[in-house]
């Protein structure tokens, strides 16, 4: 399920733009695809106000790709969430 780029505030004056695709298992259909929206939500509350700097290295890029993994799956307890990726990711 692709998901719209967002534009989040981070801490300190900064922002985000992230685009977010959520790969679900097998187990859910691709015909019946869940809604995006708790997603999307998820991503935006995931990264407002998170400081900037640790989003500005690889490892820290790693780490919040699996916090907010974590926290999309916890969205869809009926959908297993198979992987999150960006497909857009820019912090000024």
């Amino acid at each position: 399920v692709p998901l719209d780029a967002v534009t989040g505030n981070l801490a300190g004056g900064h922002y985000l733009r992230v685009g977010v695709t959520v790969q679900f298992t097998d187990k859910v259909s691709a015909s019946a695809a869940p809604d995006g929206a708790p997603a999307l939500d998820q991503t935006i509350s995931y990264f407002t106000g998170m400081s900037a700097t640790p989003l500005e290295t690889s490892a820290g890029l790693v780490g919040a790709k699996a916090g907010l993994k974590s926290k999309i799956a916890a969205a869809y307890p009926k959908a297993p969430v198979y992987d999150v990726l960006f497909t857009s990711f820019v912090v000024q």
